[in-house]
């Protein structure tokens, strides 16, 4: 039997009922609510969107919800606003109008219903395997563009001349498409466009074989990276380009446990999971990591699919020790600034949704949506600054031993 339907593998929701906490609702088939302070967080269970809406359109929301029409929304809410100059009527109007436009369902971004146009290749230009914790996984890549998207972080891992190849996934081009067979049955179906995304898709099918997990039980994806000191994690969010990537590698240098570099699956109890993927190096940041990883200068430079020219520092696999996950401590938005010293500052929930969510892929289930909001009001969030990479280090080990 396939490792990744085994009962003992199902994923599980925090001990605490999801219905407990005041914050997160859920209405119907329709969203979950989470109550940020003054204003509130809809996701949309159709069409997987987010939006953060305040008062009056949560009021609207609540008669909605209730299946009560226009007008009688008009006659509960007037009493509460009684502006004459505030066009309720049209306000209400215009706030069905976007709900029912937010609540259309939408495919998924994976387009598995076209799997009838798609037939796998009989030959491919490039075949690695790699040993992810006791399992040897064998890739075969189509081309190069695709070999040069997901290869160069799993080169470190590449082991030659296996005794057993536990799965096989396939990658390739076809029809406009770009797919994934995982053991020669159809797994991922993508628009050529959309590199990204399936890049993002296959690594969370090798969490899911490495941890021996279903790829529909996580609660969520990170584009973030993130280290560990004493079994409690802290996670970088950032958009490209920020620097998070160049902070998870000084930190480890420091002594602190890599989780991993750009891509970070999270459990419906918020534990994070280490992945052995090598760290990427930007040609910026090839300076200030040199004296940390002297041998940097020896590794060659890889062009990735954008363009940039990238090094590529091997990790070593830490998977085998967190079977069930790592705590998160807090989650940080950092950014390198030139002679700026360093800066902190705590920002509140609304601030880091809105920034987080840009970053963030959420299992669209009912269920974990409600999870990652529970998750997410458990979590302090900071905003780090940092010219003075010592600094840097120091803060962060202080928030990891509660003295920030």
């Amino acid at each position: 039997m396939n490792d990744m339907n085994r009962e003992e593998d199902q994923p599980s929701l925090p001990n605490k009922s999801l219905t407990e906490t005041t914050k997160v609702r859920q209405l119907s088939s329709l969203m979950t609510i989470y109550q940020m302070e003054d204003s509130y967080a809809l996701w949309f269970h159709n069409s997987h969107r987010f939006v953060l809406v305040e008062e009056p359109v949560h009021d609207v929301i609540q008669q909605f919800h209730k299946r009560l029409n226009k007008t009688e929304i008009y006659k509960i809410l007037r009493s509460k606003y009684k502006d004459p100059k505030f066009e309720l009527h049209a306000f209400i109007k215009e706030t069905f109008y976007i709900l029912r436009q937010l609540n259309k369902k939408v495919r998924t971004v994976s387009k598995t219903e076209e799997i009838e146009k798609v037939a796998p290749p009989l030959a491919y230009d490039f075949s690695h395997c790699y040993r992810l914790g006791k399992k040897v996984i064998k890739i075969d890549y189509q081309e190069v563009q695709l070999h040069r998207l997901i290869h160069p972080t799993l080169f470190p891992l590449e082991t030659f001349h296996p005794a057993k190849i536990h799965h096989t996934i396939q990658c390739f081009a076809a029809q406009n498409l770009l797919c994934a067979t995982l053991d020669h049955k159809m797994r991922e179906i993508f628009d050529l466009q959309e590199m990204e995304y399936f890049k993002g898709a296959i690594s969370l099918r090798l969490y899911s074989l490495l941890y021996k997990y279903p790829i529909t039980g996580w609660m969520c994806t990170l584009h973030a990276s993130g280290v560990s000191l004493n079994n409690q994690a802290v996670i970088f969010s950032a958009a490209a380009g920020s620097g998070k990537s160049t902070v998870a590698a000084i930190l480890k240098a420091h002594g602190f446990e890599y989780i991993a570099d750009d891509f970070i699956a999270t459990s419906p109890t918020g534990n994070v999971y280490p992945f052995p993927s090598a760290i990427s190096v930007k040609e910026g940041s090839f300076k200030t990591l040199k004296p940390f990883y002297p041998d940097l200068k020896s590794k060659t430079p890889v062009r990735t699919t954008s363009g940039k020219m990238v090094r590529y520092l091997p990790v070593q696999d830490i998977s085998n020790r967190y079977k069930t996950g790592i705590p998160v401590k807090c989650i940080v938005f950092v950014h390198y600034d030139a002679g700026s010293g360093l800066s902190m500052s705590r920002i509140n929930k609304k601030m880091a949704l809105q920034r987080l969510l840009e970053e963030t892929w959420i299992n669209p289930k009912p269920a974990m949506v409600a999870a990652f909001f529970d998750w997410i009001e458990r979590m302090p969030f900071y905003q780090i600054s940092y010219s003075d990479q010592e600094e840097m280090v120091s803060v962060v080990k202080k928030i990891l031993s509660d003295e920030a």
